[in-house]
């Protein structure tokens, strides 16, 4: 029985988006309508669709703890950009259906992307039977397994294999993420000679690559380490399900 991992935070907000409507009334002042009906239409009819799209017997949602993430512990600027940004009014209350309706996975500190990584890789231990991660997230590129992007449906199940999630893993602690707020080594893009080494290197070369791309922008090993933090989405072995702690990423684990 195949079981879908649905990054829950991307379809409330494109569910919570769509569903309302600002009008703008002039001298008057300006007006919101929003559809709770049709959101929970909405929210219901894309998982179905994901469900069939894939062949699908089960999902589960997960869901970003919105009190607290462990990343803006090790960065305070981690997604900051964002703080200015008005979320759609119905956002909170499609994650709150979202979490009532369906069997939901929310975890202190933990962002849905951190909840996806641990299930998909942690064998039969909380799910049995075949994964696929749905998301149209590109960070979940760094957990090996099937990933789904619904941007992508002509791409259909895409099979991530370890060492390419490692491989994604160094490329985004060397290019950072400005849409997530975290910078990398400044100065290297994805057309970097660095990058490009990487898609051609063993694991046991990654960290070395990574290191001298910082050390090529006077940055050092801490810089790195510290970026490489930020970019980990936890995996099974990063993460204890009984004390809920959060192993910090080591380049042992390439």
């Amino acid at each position: 029985m195949t079981t879908l991992l649905l990054d829950a935070d991307i379809v409330a907000y494109k569910v919570a988006a769509r569903n309302q409507e600002d009008f703008d009334w002039g001298d008057t002042g300006e007006s919101r309508v929003v559809d709770h009906e049709r959101a929970i239409c909405d929210t219901d009819s894309l998982i179905s669709e994901y469900c069939e799209a894939l062949k699908a017997q089960k999902v589960l949602i997960c869901l970003t703890d919105p009190a607290a993430n462990f990343r803006k512990e090790l960065e305070p600027t981690y997604k900051a950009n964002r703080k200015n940004h008005e979320k759609p009014e119905l956002l909170q209350w499609v994650k709150d259906y979202l979490a009532h309706e369906y069997q939901s996975f929310i975890r202190p500190r933990l962002e849905a992307d951190d909840i996806m990584g641990i299930i998909a890789t942690a064998g039969d231990r909380i799910v049995k039977g075949p994964k696929v991660i749905v998301s149209e997230d590109k960070d979940l590129k760094t957990i090996p397994g099937h990933l789904y992007n619904p941007r992508r449906p002509d791409d259909g199940v895409v099979e991530i294999s370890p060492l390419d999630a490692k491989r994604f893993h160094m490329e985004q602690t060397l290019t950072g993420d400005p849409s997530d707020g975290y910078i990398g080594c400044r100065g290297i893009g994805v057309k970097s000679p660095y990058v490009k080494a990487l898609w051609e290197a063993e694991a046991k070369d990654l960290w070395e690559i990574v290191l001298a791309g910082y050390a090529s922008k006077g940055k050092p090993p801490e810089d790195a380490l510290l970026q490489a933090r930020i970019a980990y989405i936890l995996q099974f072995q990063s993460y204890s399900l009984k004390h809920k702690t959060i192993f910090p990423w080591t380049p042992e684990l390439l």
